[in-house]
C-alpha cells in the first residue's frame, strides 16, 4: 500500500464504537457464535480494512503488527442472545458458506439452528498507536471517507455515531484514554511479562493467520 505524509506529527488515533448492537468474536466455533466484551484487534484491523477497501487478508497482519490497541469502556452494554435459522426449506439441501461454497450436503431438508450473542448499547474508546505516523494518517483519512461499509463485529451492527474521533500525540495507551471524571475500565495491549497479562488469539500475523497478543486491564 501506497502511504501519504503525515501533516502532522501525531502517534495515536482514537475511534468511537457506539452502536445499538454490536458483536466481538474471538473464540466462537461452530453455531454458537459469542461476544467479548469489548472490540478485537483482529476486528479493528478489518474495519480499518474495509475502509480503505482492502480485502487482502494479509493487510490485516500489517496492520495489526503495526499499532498497539487500548479501550476504554464507557459503557459496557447488556449481552443479549438472538436465535436464528439458516437453509430451511433450501431446495437442494444445501447450505452455502459466507464465500457461497456449499457447507452442507444432507439428501434431505436440513435447517441450521444457531445463537448469536451481542451487546447491546454498549460505547468504547478505542485508542491505537504507532510510530508510523502515515499509517496513522492513512487510517484517519479513511475512516473519515469509507470506500466500503462499517460494521461493528457484524452486518446488522452498523455505527451509531462516526467511527473516527480524533487524533493525538500520548506517551502512552492509558494516556491517550484516560479521563478522571468517573471510574473506567481500560483493557491496554502489553508484552506477555506485564504482570496480570492476559492472552488473546484475536491479532493476525504477517501470513492473514490469527494470532496472539497480551492484555491488562486498569480500573481507575
Amino acid at each position: 500500500m501506497d502511504r501519504g505524509k503525515a501533516t502532522t506529527v501525531i502517534n495515536t488515533v482514537i475511534l468511537r464504537f457506539e452502536a445499538l448492537l454490536q458483536s466481538w468474536g474471538e473464540q466462537s466455533h461452530w453455531d454458537e457464535r459469542k461476544t467479548n466484551a469489548h472490540p478485537t484487534k483482529s476486528a479493528v484491523a478489518g474495519i480499518i480494512a474495509a475502509a480503505m477497501g482492502i480485502d487482502r487478508r494479509e493487510y490485516l497482519g500489517e496492520i495489526c503488527n503495526n499499532i498497539t490497541m487500548g479501550v476504554r469502556i464507557d459503557r459496557k452494554g447488556v449481552l443479549i442472545s438472538d436465535f436464528h435459522t439458516v437453509g430451511g426449506g433450501h431446495p437442494d439441501s444445501i447450505i452455502l458458506s459466507a464465500e457461497n461454497k456449499k457447507k452442507y450436503i444432507t439428501g434431505k431438508p436440513y435447517t441450521v439452528i444457531s445463537q448469536r450473542w451481542y451487546l447491546a448499547d454498549a460505547s468504547f474508546a478505542v485508542s491505537l498507536q504507532s510510530e508510523d505516523g502515515a499509517l496513522l494518517q492513512d487510517i484517519k483519512v479513511a475512516l473519515m471517507n469509507p470506500k466500503w461499509n462499517i460494521y461493528l463485529g457484524r452486518k446488522c451492527c452498523v455505527p451509531s455515531l462516526p467511527v473516527f474521533e480524533s487524533t493525538g500525540k500520548y506517551n502512552n495507551l492509558l494516556s491517550s484514554l484516560f479521563i478522571k471524571e468517573k471510574p473506567h475500565v481500560y483493557v491496554l495491549e502489553c508484552n506477555r511479562t506485564q504482570p496480570g497479562a492476559v492472552r488473546h488469539w484475536d491479532s493476525v500475523d504477517s501470513f492473514g493467520n490469527f494470532a496472539p497478543r497480551y492484555t491488562y486491564t486498569f480500573r481507575s
